[in-house]
Order: structure tokens, then sequence, then C-alpha cells
């Protein structure tokens, strides 16, 4: 085989390996934080997945330049600006100077597959104070539709869909037996979408370029294990980048070690946006991190501590102590009643989600 066919299992591999040898042979060069993001010394950016590809640069010239280049080398179909890339949706507002990602169109699909029967929607995609729990197999429901459903909503979630992740991802842990009362909460989600298809996260341009970040956790409160759900946001400036909400690997002892590893998440996702960041800036970025638990940052500030109560949290989240000290990441309090997070751990009531939603999506 001497060349890497369309559909095979190593194609990606090879066409990533070669459009990697061009980019770096016309003088570019490939981030250290993400490997599928290339930039030059004009300020331009190549972002790719798979063989989807999106470039930006300082001006139009400069990108009609590149894209004559790149055509020299490789068969390409030039799509025009962006406007709807892998399902997400890009509205500019030229004078606001914004983007604002949704994920409409593919809403749409979803509802006519799924949701054909819905017509009223809902003010939260999750019934406040509901408690969900497994039930026993033979009580299962629809299994396989209930499995693409549910992984739908796991792209949406993930995509534009702050608001979801939550719900989305508590409806996740019943894949093995749905139950009617499973259904009955993802018809609640695709009641809530049905009257929420336009919001999405904006973006705009940013000044400052400071990084923020909200963490907050449930302790035990999933009814089945016992376990935690951990829940983060991160901001650059005010735009929201990175959201993410799960059920925690391990059963914490009280809600201060439930926080503790919340925030370890948050903050190994944040050094990773810190670092994409510098990386184009070409300068250190400044990371506030907000938590609604004092117990915690007085854990990870090694002020007031009870060793004995904490040594077996101490091997797990050294790194985050050595980022602490070196000022990279300053650890503040925020009161539970401000904290965006809290939407993203259970779910909270009607006037609770309406206030911190203003601050995840448009």
């Amino acid at each position: 085989l001497f060349k890497a066919l369309y559909g095979l299992e190593d194609a990606p591999k090879r066409w990533y390996e070669t459009l990697t040898e061009f980019m770096l042979q016309i003088g570019w060069e490939r981030s250290i934080w993400d490997e599928c993001v290339f930039a030059n010394v004009n300020g331009m950016r190549l972002m790719v997945y798979v063989d989807d590809i999106i470039i930006s640069g300082p001006s139009r010239r400069m990108v009609d330049e590149f894209v004559v280049e790149i055509g020299k080398r490789f068969e390409i179909r030039v799509l025009g600006s962006l406007t709807y890339f892998l399902g997400i949706n890009f509205d500019y507002d030229q004078d606001k100077g914004t983007i604002k990602l949704t994920q409409k169109t593919y809403i749409q699909k979803l509802m006519s597959k799924f949701g054909s029967d819905v017509t009223h929607g809902a003010p939260t995609p999750i019934v406040p104070g509901i408690k969900l729990h497994s039930e026993d197999a033979e009580n299962a429901v629809r299994k396989d539709e209930y499995r693409s459903v549910i992984a739908s909503l796991i792209y949406l979630s993930t995509g534009t869909r702050p608001d979801l992740a939550f719900t989305v991802s508590l409806l996740s842990r019943f894949f093995d037996a749905p139950a009617d009362q499973h259904w009955a909460a993802v018809r609640r989600v695709l009641q809530y979408l049905y009257s929420s298809m336009d919001v999405g996260i904006l973006l705009g341009a940013g000044e400052n370029f400071y990084i923020t970040v909200y963490s907050d956790s449930d302790w035990a409160g999933d009814l089945d294990l016992r376990r935690s759900t951990s829940g983060y946001l991160i901001y650059v400036d005010e735009a929201l980048v990175s959201w993410n909400s799960k059920r925690q690997s391990i059963v914490a002892l009280s809600s201060t070690e439930a926080e503790y590893v919340a925030v370890t998440e948050a903050i190994k996702e944040v050094i990773w946006c810190q670092g994409v960041i510098s990386e184009a800036l070409k300068t250190t970025v400044e990371v506030q991190v907000f938590v609604d638990n004092l117990p915690t940052i007085n854990v990870l500030n090694k002020t007031k501590v009870s060793k004995g109560r904490t040594k077996h949290m101490d091997v797990r989240c050294k790194f985050i102590e050595q980022h602490i000290k070196e000022g990279t990441i300053v650890l503040n309090k925020v009161d539970g009643t401000e904290n965006p997070a809290d939407i993203l751990t259970k779910p909270v009531a009607l006037s609770v989600f309406r206030k911190m939603i203003k601050r995840l999506v448009e």
C-alpha cells in the first residue's frame, strides 16, 4: 500500500502527518498545547478537524493568499466565510464585534428525529429538585433509542449549550437500563430545547485576556453510588470558553474533599487554556479561580488545615499547590449564591437557574 485511502483506519493519521509536514515546510509552527492548531509570524491561524479546516488572519487578503498556496498542494473546496462548522452556527455582529455560536440547525434535526410531538416549551432542562436513580434491567424501556438521543444531547451540551451540561451528564448514567422516569426527564430536555433553539454562547473581542474559573460540587448527590458531581466554568474576559459537569470517580468523604476534587479538574483544564492563550499572546495570562468552600481554599493554601482529615488528599493534587505557590493561579472565595457553576452540579430552583443562566448563554 503506497497511498492512504479515504475511510481506512490509518487514513486520518496519514493525512494529519502530510498536512503537518506541509505547514512546517512553509514556515508555520504547530501549537505545543493543541496539535490541531498552526500559526505563522503574521498572526494567522489554521485549525484542523480531520479534513475540515478553519483559517483566520488579520486581513482577508492574507487568508486568500494562503488559500491559493494550500490549494496548490492539496485538492480543496473553499466554502467562504465561516457560518457553519461541525453542526455549529456562527452569527456575527460587526457593530459589537461579537460572534454568537449556536446549534439551531442541529437542534432542529434532533427535534425532528426525537421530539416531533413536542408542542410546548419548559423553563428549565430538568425539573428542579428531582432525584433520579437506577432501576433494574427488566424495567428498561427503548434502550437503543435512549442511547441515541443522549448521544445527540451530549454533542449539543459540549458544543454550545452549557445550560444542558448537568442534565445530560445525569441522564447519561442510565444507559444500561433507561426506565420511564428517565424518559420523562429526556422529554423535559426536548421541551426546553423547543423553547430555546436560538440560545448559545457569545464570544467578544478580548482586551485584557484574563481567565476566570468558577468551580463547585454537590456532595454525595448521586443516589446510587453516593458520589459527588463536579462542575466548572472557564471564562476568557467575559466569554465562556470551557465547561464541564461530571460525576466524580471516587466517593468523597466530606464536602471539602468533593470541592477539592472539583477544583482539581477545573485547574487541570484551565492550565491547558492558559497555555493556549499565553502561547498565542506571547505572555502569561492571569488566572483567578473562585470556589464557594472556604475549607477547600484553606487546604490548598495550607492554612488552618487539619492534617488528619486531609492527608489522604495530598498526593492527588500536589501540582495545584505548586501553581498556587508560583502565582500562576490565585484562589478566591465566592458566595454560594453567586457561583454560576452551581447549576452544573444539581437540579436548582427555577429562580436560581434564571439568575445563573444569564452568565452562561445568550
